[in-house]
Formats: structure tokens, C-alpha cells, sequence
């Protein structure tokens, strides 16, 4: 069964499993909720066809993003990274779910159906991970927060409220303008 690693969002580091025809979304009746607003009420349905897992999109708003490519469905392997609305999942799998045969690398990707993309990892790095500690495993999987450019404007606070973000860059504001005010009023007291 899949285990899901939430990467972004406001359940960062949460962990989920999600079985055969289980529901990722951001509504109550799903099994798995994302409480994001760019996550549909019914986002994606996982599904197991023969000895693979399939995510499909549901018709959902912002859809299911591979390599920054809108997919309407993909077919997992473990180590996979993908995008349910603004919010990034890594996928691992059972030892017994992982694909043997060498996954194709990122560049030779192949579109399994209509709209459909194989995304994958080099299997054998994935199994040599599996013996390692739990805490190892779980700092592998986070490193994935750290891939985003931008610094604390782009990463962490764009995980925060609107209201929250709109107070923190006028606070922001407000400091820089004490600051000059200060600035001109000491220089204003020095000349005199």
C-alpha cells in the first residue's frame, strides 16, 4: 500500500496511506485530506492496475502536476514527486510494490496513455535507502521542502494565510519606515 509524505502545505510532514480506489482531496468524506484551497474536494483516486499504482485527477480545478507538466494520470513508482494543487506528496512504496525493472530517468519519460506520465527513481538507490534508520529515511524524504528557491518570502511564508502575510510585510513596512524616521530625525539632532 502507498505511502504518501506531504512536502508542502499547511500538513507538512504529515504521512498518509491510501489503498486501492482511495480519494486524496481536500473535503471530509476523502481518506486522505489536504485542508489547502488549491486542493479539490475530490483531487485524485488511487487506483491498482495489475502490479502497478495509478493516481488519476478527478476533474479537479488545479490538477495533478508532474515535472510542472498537468497530468490526468500517472503511474507511481517509489520516490515519486508530485503536485496536487500547490501542495507536493512523495510517494514510497512497499518493498514488494516496488517496480524491479529500471525505471526510465527523468528525461526519457514516456507517456503511458493519453495525457499519462511514467515518473520514477533509479529502484536500486530506493532499496539500498529501505535498510537505513527511520530517522535517515524521513530526512531523505524532507529534503524535498528544501528544493524551492526563494528563501523564507517564497517557502515558509507562503505556506501562511493571506491576512497573516499582509500583516507581517506591513509590520516589515512599518520597521523600515521607523527605521529612516529614526535615521533622519538623529541626523536633524546631530547638525543642530
Amino acid at each position: 500500500m502507498p505511502r504518501f509524505y506531504v512536502l508542502s502545505g499547511p500538513t507538512v510532514g504529515r504521512t498518509f496511506e491510501l489503498a486501492d480506489g482511495g480519494v486524496i482531496g481536500r473535503g471530509d468524506d476523502c481518506d486522505a485530506v489536504l485542508p489547502e484551497a488549491s486542493v479539490s474536494r475530490r483531487h485524485a483516486r488511487l487506483a491498482r492496475e495489475g502490479e502497478r499504482w495509478v493516481l488519476a485527477d478527478l476533474e479537479s480545478q488545479n490538477g495533478i502536476r508532474v515535472d510542472g507538466r498537468r497530468v490526468s494520470r500517472c503511474e507511481l513508482a517509489d520516490g515519486d514527486q508530485l503536485v496536487l494543487g500547490k501542495v507536493t506528496l512523495r510517494i514510497r512504496l512497499a518493498p514488494d510494490e516496488a517496480p524491479e525493472a529500471p525505471r526510465p530517468r527523468s528525461g526519457d519519460r514516456k507517456p503511458a496513455g493519453d495525457d499519462a506520465v511514467t515518473i520514477g527513481i533509479d529502484p536500486s538507490s530506493a532499496r539500498a535507502k529501505h535498510g537505513a534508520s527511520r530517522e535517515a529515511r524521513r530526512a531523505d524524504l524532507l529534503v524535498g521542502m528544501q528544493d524551492e528557491p526563494g528563501g523564507f518570502l517564497r517557502g515558509d511564508l507562503a505556506q501562511r494565510p493571506l491576512p497573516l502575510r499582509l500583516f507581517l510585510y506591513l509590520l516589515a513596512l512599518a520597521i523600515a519606515v521607523g527605521v529612516f524616521i529614526g535615521a533622519f530625525e538623529l541626523t536633524q539632532f546631530l547638525r543642530r
